[in-house]
């Protein structure tokens, strides 16, 4: 015997139907028969079909929250792929030390830092986002992509030294606009090159 079950298609709200079951098997006749009596007898199994669009429509009605799973595993891959690149002007803002120390009352003071301790705190994040980038693309766990109108799907991928080569240039513009004296700022370019070749000797 086959049964064919229709979701709600229109989301409403699931309402059982209002129909005795055993009244009915009572006016027509029927022998009743309870579960436990059919254990270890030989009976015609039921078999449910149900379709591709009941499917969808049990799953986004019935179970709400829930997802297209096939779907959302495109997507996750696709990101995955397709992480894009860092906008690192927003990030060295805040590799700046804070002007506020919190006190052994509990309350914030105003602390004056100095042009030498905002540059060491800027070398010292540069460094560490430099790190990261050449050890993510030297273990095969970094892949960036920036977005190129020419490509078939809108992105296309970059090397290492383009993302250096980014990198670099944000933050020389950063110091730029964050530093008004030009040798200080040739002065942390010093100290950044100098580590990038250090590191890739």
């Amino acid at each position: 015997m086959s049964l064919n079950l229709y979701g709600n298609i229109n989301g409403a709200h699931y309402r059982a139907p209002e129909i005795n079951l055993f009244e009915k098997a009572k006016e027509n006749k029927i022998e009743q028969t309870r579960f436990s009596d059919t254990i270890g007898v030989d009976k015609p199994e039921i078999k449910v079909n149900i379709s591709g669009e009941g499917l969808r429509a049990l799953h986004g009605s019935k179970l709400q929250g829930s997802q297209d799973w096939e779907k959302t595993s495109k997507e996750i891959e696709f990101m995955t792929y397709h992480q894009p690149l860092e906008n690192y002007m927003n990030m060295f803002p805040r590799m700046l030390p804070s002007n506020y120390e919190k006190a052994s009352n509990g309350e914030y003071t105003f602390v004056q830092r100095s042009e030498q301790e905002k540059a060491d705190a800027l070398v010292k994040g540069f460094e560490s986002l430099y790190d990261e980038i050449k050890t993510g693309y030297a273990e095969g766990t970094r892949v960036r992509f920036v977005e190129d109108d020419t490509s078939e799907d809108g992105f296309r991928r970059i090397s290492m030294n383009e993302e250096v080569g980014i990198l670099k240039d944000e933050f020389e513009k950063f110091l730029h606009g964050r530093f008004g004296e030009e040798q200080q700022i040739e002065s942390i370019l010093q100290r950044v090159n100098r580590y990038m070749e250090e590191s890739a000797v």
